[in-house]
């Protein structure tokens, strides 16, 4: 695995997401893992990088793997990329939506749906087949893929931003660095994050114009206000699950910053 490597001096530089690995990063998961959380892609690489500044359980995990995070991207809102035209929550009923991780697939079975976890890959053929009705996915990536060969129809419902591989140093090799250096690598790793910033939302809609370009129909999601207003608490559920391992304080601390985050984001 990638974080071993990095961690244990196979690499010096390795790129991999800490939600995937809830076993080492508990407390860390919480920005990967959560639908419906995230406003935007810059939202959700501030928030990534502030919790991981402010709470000392992310830092301990990363330090028991030898590893020191930068570089802390977005992406985009969530979509449905369908063979048939989702517009109401009535329509999640019985309807097969490609999902991944621990709690995007609650919130699809919340409403009706049946989650069926694919990786990206099996995605295009499990269009095809009919073993999923729908992607669940952003533009940009469902262009990559091509699912505007096999799906024409998706939804403008906003499931949330995510956080993107995060990249890590073996923190030894960090250490080893001159503080001239670190700080010169700083900068360069702000830069890149802000080009990111910059140039999301444009690949975003360019994901889109290919999408409609060969075919594809954006279907109005009517209920998305009942949708938000009707779905799970998922920062209470993620904290119940990471309690579930001895670490709720520090889960409750995670959950309480980025909720408190996003209450001050909406009032400004």
């Amino acid at each position: 695995m990638m974080r071993d490597f990095a961690g244990g001096r196979s690499v010096d530089i390795g790129n991999f997401p800490p939600s995937y690995f809830f076993s080492q990063f508990p407390v860390a998961s919480l920005n990967g893992s959560l639908p419906i959380l995230f406003d935007s892609a810059e939202q959700a690489a501030t928030l990534f990088r502030a919790s991981q500044e402010n709470i000392d359980e992310i830092e301990a995990e990363m330090d028991a793997v030898n590893l020191h995070p930068f570089l802390y991207r977005g992406l985009p809102q969530y979509r449905l990329i369908c063979t048939k035209p989702v517009e109401t929550l009535d329509d999640f009923q019985g309807l097969k939506v490609r999902t991944y991780g621990t709690f995007h697939p609650i919130l699809f079975q919340h409403f009706g749906a049946v989650p069926v976890n694919l990786e990206l890959g099996e995605t295009y053929d499990g269009l095809q087949r009919g073993t999923v009705d729908c992607v669940y996915l952003n533009y940009q990536a469902a262009s990559l893929y091509k699912l505007f060969e096999v799906a024409k129809y998706t939804s403008d419902a906003e499931f949330g931003a995510t956080t993107l591989y995060q990249t890590f140093v073996n923190k030894d090799v960090w250490e080893s660095w001159s503080p001239e250096f670190q700080e010169l690598f700083n900068a360069v790793v702000a830069d890149a994050e802000d080009k990111a910033t910059q140039e999301i939302d444009a690949a975003e809609q360019a994901g889109l114009d290919t999408l409609t370009a060969n075919g594809v129909e954006v279907v109005p999601f009517l209920d998305q206000d009942k949708m938000e207003a009707e779905a799970p608490d998922f920062l209470e559920l993620w904290v119940e699950k990471v309690a579930e391992v001895g670490k709720g304080d520090a889960a409750r601390e995670h959950a309480d910053f980025i909720r408190a985050q996003l209450v001050a984001a909406k009032t400004q």
